[in-house]
């Protein structure tokens, strides 16, 4: 599975938010190298000052816990 989303390269991503903001983004699918095979992070590459700011403004509001982000 690691081959195949490396393969893909960049991956485009669109979240709802609350607020009526959209977040759209290009990443990259990076594998999680102590969870296995499983688990995979997003990391992003093109996110704007303003939309990071809200993306994680919405995050903390949600009282996140690292195991449900991954």
């Amino acid at each position: 599975m690691h081959r195949q989303l490396r393969k893909t390269g960049l991956w485009t991503l669109n979240l709802d938010l609350p607020g009526e903001f959209t977040l759209s983004c290009k990443g990259q699918m990076i594998p999680v190298k102590s969870s296995g095979n499983d688990r995979f992070l997003f990391r992003y590459i093109d996110l704007t000052e303003n939309a990071r700011r809200i993306l994680f403004e919405v995050i903390r509001e949600n009282q996140p816990e690292r195991e449900s982000l991954t």
